[in-house]
């Protein structure tokens, strides 16, 4: 009779309540262990013990450790040199007697890059506020001081400097004529350490506290039920979705039209699986599309947000953890509704960043984004285009953002940023689709509030939430979206659990989180899950290596590239590519997935990083040789490592020797989202692959991204050893046995009985003999 009833007395004994919650899902477990909570002497809802106060605690933890990785640099001299165009000042820092308290390099291509730190130079920046005022440098901010940016890679960074940071100018060469060239020691650097990210998880659990909370005083004594349920803002199950509650599938249906049947024109670019997942999608609150890596996950969620916008007239909102993969499935969405709406059509999409990050992307010259036809800035523009005159002021401002990369005056900035939020919502108003990662969610831009009442004044009205790569995604940065777009009443999570998990620093995470992925989690708890079971990307011989020792419970059927190679592929087999080290060593490459065995030797930085000198000359030797050949282009190939001290070396190495543009040199981690057609992964270790990339979750991310061709240089291991790590010894056996049968099908078939009886018959026993040998009581040994 819960629905029936607007009060509860509170007079049932805690027993009974127990025994109703340990039972029961959905709704009804939800009140029943609130109530045993308030029956048993916890006013407060035994909120120390619910999910909301650990991730509150997890995610401090989290602040405090990433914190102290980035350091503070001590006793340290800095040189300041002009940028340039005379745009920033550059702040190269050496190391003084003690650079840093745990002589940490820092790497500017690491997850710290963006970074800030207040820069303590008296002498050449002086902090006091007028002579600050006098030289408006973009970082001379009051509030803090001066502020030094990271930099992306310079070529001053190969001066031996820590890292080099950089000060924005505004005021042109006589700007900062008086600050460049100078040289000042013993200065110190502290860290700014801006967790957007965690900042807005953690507003998202207050204010999902608070609407508790509120509900437990309002009660007296009395349990409000549907009402004070209601009163928290999203449509979404809240409670029951992030505490550790069953799914109720009776409570989890959404009611649907008779013509929320997929058309043919959608479904047909479909597999069966695929179509599965979409209605699946459609017709539930809370779903799970579970995507091995290339099986169409992207193409399967962009079929579903066509059908949610084009037939059922729905707004999305897209999010991802990182940009990255915003921009994949982004551009999957494109691809798809100009294939059904036709080439020239205009798709209804907006690709949202904060006004923040805006800024910043006009300071660091990020055109290739901002130029993008779908970028909320781009499309404000277009927007303000239709009525200039009355957008003065945010002309002028973009025109100093053109000129300069920053807006100096701030009565310009506090009109053009109005303007700009204004035009913001114009703009999402209009589209249908809203990309943007997790964090941006929660921005201005599409959640807004009143900072003295707390009052939602306007919010992105979307219908649906999606959420890809969600195998990455922690509980509270999944309540993020949840708690932002408070309109959605469906919520679909896409995503590997198999991948790499989200990355926890800090002890405290780490138990509360645990090492099994919140979506994983999700589906355990009997929420509505399909898994996609055909693989478009890769060759048999590379996913084999994924089915033996990571997918061994999911049938994954392959498609197109075993039966369809591309040219690159073909003129392979035919010319294998040769290429010679630095070190004389000479390899050959001619199949899809390849082990090359380098003799190197495994060094440590001094700040415990690995790097191989020999395997970064034969990376570097098979990259150039690759590229020489017909139809590769720099673009296609990923180099990858597990060692930021091999990503060190191996990108110096491409300043060098003419292959910086090559597409990606980057950590295993860091490489999440990004898709490449030839892969070079550099294992480093000489002891084997059990040190790092024996990890699977690493291990399938690195073969996740290839589409066609991997090569594994490894150190000291053979191809055999190599093999033996990478698949579990009875795939590996079944796989030794029936390449043994092929190799005497193929010997055979290259043979005439007829001409040579007695070969033939002998190569036939010799065959059959190695074949016992693989053997044990009819099946492969394991041995």
């Amino acid at each position: 009779q819960y629905e029936s009833f607007k009060y509860l007395k509170l007079t049932t004994a805690p027993s009974k309540l127990q025994a109703v919650d340990k039972g029961a899902s959905g709704k009804t477990a939800l009140m029943a262990s609130h109530i045993r909570a308030h029956l048993t002497g916890n006013d407060k809802l035994a909120m120390d013990d619910l999910w909301y106060k650990a991730d509150r605690k997890a995610l401090s933890a989290e602040y405090e450790e990433q914190k102290k990785s980035l350091g503070e640099f001590k006793n340290c001299t800095i040189v300041t040199k002009r940028g340039r165009n005379d745009r920033y000042l550059l702040v190269e820092v050496y190391r003084d007697q003690a650079a840093r308290d745990e002589g940490v390099r820092f790497d500017p291509d690491s997850s710290n890059l963006g970074q800030s730190y207040v820069l303590n130079a008296p002498k050449t920046f002086p902090s006091d506020k007028d002579y600050m005022k006098e030289h408006p440098v973009l970082g001379s901010r009051e509030t803090l001081g001066w502020i030094v940016d990271v930099a992306p890679e310079t070529d001053t960074n190969d001066s031996g400097a820590i890292f080099v940071g950089m000060i924005v100018n505004s005021l042109g060469t006589e700007g900062i004529d008086k600050f460049v060239d100078k040289t000042e020691s013993g200065v110190s650097l502290d860290p700014i350490f801006n967790d957007v990210q965690g900042d807005r998880a953690r507003q998202s659990l207050s204010r999902h506290n608070d609407d508790l909370a509120n509900v437990s005083k309002d009660s007296h004594g009395i349990w409000v039920l549907p009402e004070a349920l209601n009163r928290q803002k999203s449509h979404l199950p809240v409670d029951q979705l992030f505490g550790d509650l069953r799914c109720a599938p009776e409570e989890n249906q959404l009611p649907l039209d008779a013509g929320t049947q997929l058309p043919a024109e959608i479904a047909g670019g479909l597999n069966p699986v695929q179509k599965e997942c979409v209605d699946q999608a459609v017709r539930c609150k809370v779903s799970i599309i579970v995507g091995p890596p290339g099986t169409g996950k992207s193409t399967t969620l962009a079929a579903l947000i066509i059908f949610l916008v084009k037939n059922l007239g729905q707004k999305v909102a897209a999010v991802a953890p990182q940009n990255a993969a915003v921009w994949a499935l982004l551009e999957s969405c494109i691809k798809a509704w100009r294939k059904l709406m036709g080439p020239n059509s205009s798709p209804p999409f907006v690709w949202v960043f904060s006004q923040s990050t805006i800024l910043k992307q006009w300071e660091s010259g990020d055109f290739d984004k901002l130029n993008s036809e779908f970028h909320i800035d781009y499309l404000c523009h277009q927007q303000a285009l239709q009525s200039p005159a009355s957008k003065r002021e945010y002309f002028i401002g973009r025109a100093e953002l053109s000129q300069h990369g920053r807006i100096v005056d701030p009565d310009t900035l506090k009109e053009y940023t109005k303007t700009a939020a204004n035009l913001a919502r114009q703009v999402l108003e209009s589209r249908n689709v809203a990309f943007s990662t997790l964090a941006t969610s929660q921005s201005p831009v599409l959640y807004k509030q009143d900072p003295m009442s707390g009052d939602l004044l306007w919010h992105y009205r979307a219908s649906t939430i999606i959420c890809d790569e969600a195998g990455t995604v922690l509980r509270p940065h999944l309540l993020i979206a949840v708690m932002s777009f408070i309109s959605a009443t469906r919520l679909v999570c896409a995503g590997d659990g198999k991948q790499l998990p989200a990355h926890m620093k800090s002890i405290a995470a780490q138990e509360i989180w645990g090492a099994t992925c919140y979506m994983d989690k999700v589906i355990a708890r009997g929420y509505p899950s399909k898994t996609l079971n055909v693989q478009y990307r890769m060759h048999d011989e590379i996913y084999a290596h994924l089915v033996g020792c990571i997918y061994t419970d999911v049938v994954i059927n392959s498609h197109r590239l075993t039966s369809t190679p591309s040219q690159f592929l073909k003129d392979l087999l035919r010319h294998p590519t040769r290429f010679t080290t630095r070190d004389r060593e000479s390899y050959q490459l001619d199949s899809f997935l390849h082990f090359i065995d380098v003799k190197g030797e495994q060094k440590k930085e001094a700040n415990g990083s690995s790097f191989n000198v020999q395997e970064a000359n034969a990376v570097e030797a098979l990259v150039l040789a690759l590229v020489a050949r017909p139809g590769v282009v720099k673009k296609d190939i990923g180099v990858m490592t597990g060692y930021k001290g091999q990503k060190r070396l191996m990108r110096d190495m491409a300043k060098a020797n003419g292959w910086a543009d090559i597409k990606l040199l980057s950590t295993v981690h860091a490489s999440q989202g990004n898709e490449f057609k030839i892969v070079i992964l550099s294992l480093v270790s000489d002891k084997g692959l059990q040190e790092f990339m024996g990890q699977r979750s690493r291990a399938n991310l690195a073969k996740a991204l290839e589409e066609q061709l991997s090569i594994d240089p490894d150190v000291s291991v053979s191809c055999q050893k190599s093999a033996e790590v990478i698949l579990s010894p009875v795939e590996w056996a079944k796989q030794a046995y029936e390449a043994a049968e092929r190799l005497k099908e193929d010997v055979l078939a290259g043979m005439s009985r007829e001409d040579d009886e007695q070969g033939y018959d002998e190569t036939v026993r010799d065959f059959d003999s190695r074949l016992d040998n693989l053997r044990e009581n009819g099946r492969p040994r394991t041995d």
